[in-house]
């Protein structure tokens, strides 16, 4: 079975939504005080919406056999320098989500293969995976550090 990948559109929102699901579900068990739990459907369509639209902001959906399995989220990220940073162009991916019955078929793969095509098309060089990860573990020292002082 071949994945499909192409650009959401607003005809995937509900789609979006219920994918979205998947990785809300780790962000609050990771992070409950940062992430809610209780967003409502309409709250998701509407934020996917206006994502779907949104300027330099890509929504991709993949699909087996024409059923959505798996989204990414990423944005291209144009930073002037600052006094503490140098100036950077990148695509930062946000999300990366591929339902259970569908992972080792090539569908993240083929998700994160579409975002770099893009940002060999655009000539940018830097892509990167946001884990979500980095930011509890930051959560988690500040919060050891701050008990041990």
């Amino acid at each position: 079975m071949d994945v499909v990948v192409r650009r959401a559109t607003a005809d995937d929102v509900g789609a979006l939504a219920r994918l979205n699901q998947i990785v809300q579900a780790l962000h609050v068990s990771a992070e409950p005080a940062a992430f809610r739990a209780d967003s409502s459907d309409a709250e998701m369509q509407s934020f996917f919406a206006n994502l779907v639209i949104a300027d330099k902001t890509f929504v991709l959906i993949a699909e087996l056999a024409g059923l959505p399995v798996g989204y990414a989220w990423f944005e291209i990220q144009d930073r002037p320098p600052t006094p503490f940073t140098n100036a950077r162009l990148r695509i930062y991916i946000h999300h990366v989500v591929v339902c259970e019955n569908s992972r080792k078929l090539g569908v993240g793969s083929s998700l994160l293969d579409a975002a770099e095509a893009e940002a060999q098309v655009r000539g940018i060089k830097d892509v990167v995976l946001g884990s979500g990860l980095d930011q509890h573990q930051k959560a988690m020292t500040a919060a050891s550090a701050t008990a041990e002082a």
